[in-house]
């Protein structure tokens, strides 16, 4: 499967760590330039909705994408069992997440009804422009209404989507948003997540 991950051009120490991360799991990802934008949370929506864009001009059948704050919490033997079993219809994967009230699905996925966090999670092609329109969409009510702007943000606004779509994360987290400074929020952050 393709995979990217959105780094910010003067965030060089995100970059070494993520490299690290995916290349002690033999992965190959392609670094995607963050856009710059003020607000950096408007920048992070555009990165995502760009990410998803170049993937299905690429016809790629589905996509993995991390931030560069993803770190793995799983070895790679376990990484490999996971990863193969992804289920034989899904729109969306997620590696990290904070979930509430997941149903079980299989002994490797939970279906999710209401999840939070971008850091890492897998889009199939099917769902490709549902996500993309939806993000647009988002980011343009941001822009208007930048006093509200949280119910905006990527991991929020993709909320209603989830309970009618087929949307699951895997039972055992694969990894979590690294402990750093960052960007978005202009301090040290550790969501745990």
């Amino acid at each position: 499967m393709y995979a990217f991950y959105i780094n910010l051009d003067r965030r060089t120490d995100r970059r070494a760590e993520v490299e690290k991360e995916f290349a002690d799991k033999d992965l190959v990802v392609e670094r995607f330039p963050a856009i710059e934008y003020t607000p950096g949370t408007i920048g992070c929506n555009l990165s995502h909705i760009a990410v998803l864009k170049t993937a299905r001009a690429r016809k790629y059948p589905a996509v993995m994408i991390f931030e560069d704050d993803f770190q793995f919490v799983v070895s790679k033997e376990t990484w490999d069992q996971l990863i193969v079993q992804l289920p034989e219809r899904y729109d969306v994967v997620m590696m990290s997440y904070n979930t509430v009230q997941p149903t079980p699905y299989n002994d490797v996925l939970d279906r999710v009804q209401g999840a939070q966090t971008t850091s890492g999670y897998i889009v199939h092609s099917r769902f490709y422009d549902t996500l993309i329109a939806k993000w647009e969409e988002g980011t343009e009510l941001f822009k208007q209404h930048p006093h509200v702007h949280w119910v905006y943000l990527l991991d929020q606004y993709w909320k209603p989507l989830q309970p009618l779509s087929d949307w699951f994360a895997f039972k055992t987290r694969i990894g979590i948003q690294r402990a750093g400074f960052s960007d978005l929020a202009g301090q040290f952050v550790e969501y745990g997540c």
